[in-house]
């Protein structure tokens, strides 16, 4: 499997240089952004991150196939079987999973056994040695799983005993240090790629509580709340609503795109910060959206504020003061 990353990378070329036909198979989802303008998500094309992935493996004389996991990742994320790690991230069901659609493509691809990028150590819920092994035999390939990075620090896999792929040539990397993968990837004249990340957006701190307060409070994460809770400035409201709010041009119109039939507050003049409501309203929440609408725009110190309100029962104009800071805060999350 290809991530895209630097160990993926790595494993890609260490296989591909032992004799064995390599097919790198790529899984994504689409909660990264939204499509343009009128459409979303964007289901037409693959998203320009997968693109580029695509390209470099190519480059490196790879054949490469993408596989959508919108379905599949979101309903991990509402109901993952083996808990979350720090944040609402459910890395060991999502590993799993993945490992096990590709176990069901080896006759597909008249492939022998499943190699990934993983190096022990590395990750604190899915890449310790017991995570490693509970997601091999989860998944079903018990045996039929190889970490060229890390494979002499675990137990030898089918293709080992049978002579496949050669143990000596695999690696012993361990831990979170990336300077061995740095100094391998020099010498296999590795150069363009892309830089270690945090990891999932799940594990965010600065959104992990919008991901949680909405379960907590409505159920279900959906398709747009994937996307949503990664952009502008959330509020839960006490009657319980939800209020969204874009920071800049580029967010309010995303919202919009994503957002177009719901409640949807801005300062009449001048223009100012979009707010959106999840949830239809009762009065006091709407006289709190409002008020946030006028805190977060050019009209923060009047003391009274024209706030447009567009609902499916039509447009009115609310006046209020200004939230403060602290007002906003108590409810912001």
């Amino acid at each position: 499997m290809a991530s895209g990353g630097l160990d993926s990378r790595l494993s890609l070329c260490i296989v591909r240089d032992l004799g064995v036909h390599v097919i790198a198979l790529h899984f994504f989802h689409r909660f990264n952004r939204a499509g343009a303008p009128g459409t979303w998500p964007d289901t037409t094309t693959l998203p320009p991150q997968v693109e580029q992935i695509r390209r470099a493996t190519i480059d490196m004389g790879v054949e490469f196939h993408a596989v959508d996991f919108s379905d599949t990742f979101l309903s991990l994320v509402n109901r993952p079987q083996h808990g979350r790690g720090k944040g609402f991230n459910p890395c060991l069901d999502c590993r799993i999973e993945m490992l096990n659609l590709a176990r069901g493509l080896l006759g597909k691809y008249d492939v022998s056994f499943v190699f990934t990028g993983e190096v022990l150590g590395q990750r604190p819920m899915s890449q310790t040695k017991q995570g490693l092994e509970r997601v091999e035999k989860r998944s079903g390939l018990d045996g039929l799983l190889v970490r060229p990075l890390s494979a002499r620090l675990l137990k030898p896999t089918i293709p080992e005993h049978k002579g496949w792929i050669d143990r000596d040539s695999l690696y012993a990397f361990q831990g979170r240090n990336r300077k061995p993968q740095f100094e391998l990837a020099e010498s296999l004249g590795i150069r363009d790629f892309p830089q270690p990340a945090g990891g999932c957006f799940l594990t965010d701190p600065n959104i992990v509580s919008r991901f949680f307060t909405w379960a907590e409070q409505h159920g279900d994460i959906g398709p747009r709340e994937m996307v949503l809770f990664r952009i502008g400035r959330h509020f839960d409201l006490p009657g319980g609503s939800h209020a969204v709010m874009g920071r800049n041009r580029e967010e309010n119109e995303l919202l919009e795109t994503i957002l177009p039939d719901e409640w949807h507050l801005f300062t009449r003049e001048p223009r100012g910060a979009s707010v959106y409501l999840l949830r239809a309203p009762d009065d006091n929440d709407l006289t709190l959206a409002a008020r946030l609408a006028s805190r977060y725009s050019k009209t923060r110190t009047e003391a009274r504020v024209d706030v447009v309100i567009l609902s499916p029962f039509g447009r009115q104009i609310l006046q209020v003061t200004p939230a403060d800071d602290e007002l906003a805060g108590q409810f912001r999350i």
